[in-house]
């Protein structure tokens, strides 16, 4: 995500130093915050503070986060990998958006991505390792696509040379 927010190398840079810089900053605030709120309150204030803080979080990157990314700066990032794209596909369309909205498939999805993380041993048992890494990969990319973590567009990369 920040290679796409902030192309510039020395921008970048930057603001993985922020980054690190927030995350050890909540490590060290997170214990404390917590105890104050169980002193004052209960540990259920902990709960109640996540779901605050958390709103808030989602709120503020809807807002100031691009919709998703830009096709030709995730290019770019896998030619300067070191990777070639031999081919480019695009799988998104509007049916599993219909598909959600008349039959709820993306919620069936999540479900069977949750039993198959539950219960992996007897799903292994019945029908592999190969189908079960299938079908929970599928469940998962129909979910993340759904809810937009997850661009519908997927490549086949090689190594060496720039991309197409």
């Amino acid at each position: 995500m920040l290679r796409h927010l902030y192309p510039d190398e020395r921008a970048r840079a930057r603001a993985v130093g922020v980054w690190t810089a927030v995350c050890g900053l909540a490590l060290a605030l997170g214990p404390v915050i917590g105890g104050v709120l169980v002193g004052v309150w209960n540990w259920r204030a902990i709960f109640w503070f996540n779901l605050v803080f958390g709103a808030a979080a989602l709120v503020a990157g809807a807002l100031a986060l691009p919709e998703n990314a830009d096709p030709a700066r995730t290019e770019a990032a896998i030619a300067s990998a070191g990777l070639r794209i031999e081919e480019r596909l695009e799988i998104g369309s509007e049916w599993s958006e219909w598909a959600e909205e008349h039959h709820a498939s993306v919620g069936r999805k999540l479900l069977r991505a949750a039993r198959l993380r539950r219960n992996r041993a007897a799903y292994l048992e019945r029908y592999g390792q190969a189908a079960c890494d299938m079908m929970l990969g599928d469940c998962l990319w129909h979910v993340y696509a759904m809810i937009g973590k997850l661009h519908r567009r997927v490549y086949l990369l090689s190594c060496g040379g720039p991309a197409r």
